[in-house]
């Protein structure tokens, strides 16, 4: 996984290649981040839960998977599937109010 924070527009681009998404699907991973004081995103991770009690979530495989229009992983395994493919999403850089 790769990604880029943008901090003038709030952001984090997160590209994960196919394989890796099946990976993070078999080891019920997430894309977690620990925050920075002011509650933005400052590093991320692959994780199954937060590392720290302030740490939340960023993404998950279904985030990629709608990103691009799949209902789930299985989708992509129809169309000759190439597991270095890449998905690439962007969030926002803060807590989403509803994991609060």
């Amino acid at each position: 996984m790769r990604y880029t924070i943008d901090q003038a527009a709030d952001t984090v681009t997160l590209t994960c290649t196919v394989g890796e998404l099946y990976q993070m699907q078999g080891l019920d991973h997430g894309v977690y981040t620990t925050p920075s004081t002011d509650g933005k995103a400052m590093q991320c991770y692959l994780a199954s839960r937060p590392r720290f009690r302030y740490d939340f979530a960023l993404a998950t495989v279904q985030d990629f998977c709608e990103a691009v229009g799949w209902d789930s992983l299985a989708d992509y395994e129809e169309n000759d599937p190439s597991l270095a493919d890449e998905v690439t999403i962007t969030v926002p850089r803060i807590r989403v109010a509803d994991e609060a």
